[in-house]
This record gives C-alpha cells, structure tokens and sequence, in this order.
C-alpha cells in the first residue's frame, strides 16, 4: 500500500509546484508564510474548527491540530499565538496560549483562553524592538514582543508582553506566517479538523509598510503543504488566496 502511497505525493508536490512559484512541502504545517528582512506585526483571525477523535480510549494524545500565527524562522525560535485541539483518548479538548522561542511562555502555562469549537478567535504578534536586560554585572540584549488572543464570540482577550534572549537564538524576525499543523509531527497524528479559514490577515513590515500574502515587491511568499512524515501522503493542503491575499482555507486530507 505504502509503494503507491508515495508516487502521489510525488505527483502532488510536483502539481504544486507547477501551478504556483511560491509553493513549497513542509512536515508540520499548512498555509502562507512570508520572508522580509525584518518584521513588526501579523494579524489573523479564524473560527477554532472541532477535531475527531479516533474514538479510542487509550491514554495519551492520538491526534492534534495547532492553528495560528507567528514570526520566526523556524518553530524552535518562533513567536506565535496558538490554539491547539488534542485527543486524550475519545476526549477533545482546546485551548490557547502564547509561544517564545518555540517554547510555552511562563505567562501563559495552562492556557490563556479555552476556546470552543465555533468560537470566532482573532491574534497578533507584535515585534517591539531589542532592549538591554541587565542581571548582575551582566547586559543581555533581549527581543520584546507583545502577543495578542481575542475570543470574540465569549468576548474575552487576552495579552502579554514577554521577551527573547539574544543570545540563545538570534532575535529573527524576518519571516511571519498563518498556519495550521502540528510541530512534531513523527509524536501525534495530524487530528481531522475538517477546514479551517483564515481571514482578515495583516502583516506589517519594520518600516510601518503594511501587506499581506499577496505577492509584492517587498516580501516573498512561500505556500506550506503539510505532508505524513511517514507515508509522504498529503496530509493537509492551503486553498489559493483571496480577499487580496488575506484569506484563505487550509483543508484536512489524511493522516
């Protein structure tokens, strides 16, 4: 099964290819992401879609689906706004925190909001600039950045301003993305969320210039496709821009 399995991902990624110049395979993630030499903002919003659960009850997580926003040029050094849905067994639960560098920010340990599914949720990362953070006789040069998460069907929201040192990583901000997926993809499956649409998206560049996935002279954009790891099959793919290159749907295949 597994030998014809992999030709399609193959035809896939070559269709892909072929009807768009941007587009490009990612193991963990679906939908835009844009490259700058430097951002300051971006801003989505989306209705949290429900997740199937295999209907098992088995501990531990059997599938999962983050969705987002965020800058960084990879997810162990990424600024984002999460809403994640896991299975525990035959239970879905969700919820929503902030990342710094890849990882939960103290501030948001449990979870800044619990989301439903349906509930309408907006989100923004915001890059406030490189300050010195002085601990003895030590000077650190840390990256500030303000994270935004709104509910606005329970109308509640939540925000925080947290920083990134400097030294463990190096501060990037030059690229800023939308996207559904998992990060670790090879430790749960990609859980059937069915689709879910990305709209009012705004990304603002150093300068104050603003934009969005909509290809200018100013930033490149590149469209994620969320392949198995394991079977190279087409886990999840986005839809084509709209709205300007402020909308789109990512769409669950397989897992």
């Amino acid at each position: 099964m597994r030998a014809r399995v992999i030709p399609l991902a193959a035809a896939a990624i070559a269709l892909l290819t072929s009807s768009t110049a941007w587009a490009s395979s990612s193991a963990f993630q679906a939908g835009y992401r844009v490259t700058h030499d430097a951002f300051r903002s971006v801003h989505a919003s989306w209705v949290m879609p429900a997740i199937r659960c295999p209907g098992q009850s088995s501990p531990g997580y059997n599938g999962e689906a983050w969705f987002g926003v965020g800058m960084g040029p990879s997810y162990s050094r990424s600024e984002q706004v999460v809403a994640r849905a896991f299975c525990t067994g035959t239970i879905a639960s969700y919820i929503a925190y902030f990342e710094v560098g890849g990882v939960q920010a103290t501030g948001a340990a449990g979870g800044v909001l619990t989301p439903y599914p349906g509930d309408h949720l907006s989100a923004t990362v915001s890059y406030l600039g490189v300050f010195p953070y002085i601990a003895g006789p030590y000077t650190y040069q840390v990256a500030r950045y303000r994270f935004s998460v709104t509910d606005l069907t329970h109308r509640k929201s939540v925000t925080i301003v947290d920083s990134s040192d400097c030294l463990r990583q190096s501060c990037d901000h030059s690229t800023a993305e939308v996207t559904a997926g998992i990060p670790f993809a090879r430790y749960s499956a990609l859980a059937n969320y069915g689709m879910v649409t990305f709209s009012s998206i705004g990304i603002t560049d150093i300068r104050g210039r603003r934009g969005s996935f909509a290809r200018n002279e100013r930033w490149k954009v590149a469209r994620q496709v969320e392949f198995d790891p394991t079977t190279h099959s087409l886990a999840a793919s986005p839809s084509a821009l709209t709205h300007r290159g402020a909308q789109f749907s990512d769409r669950w295949h397989a897992y």
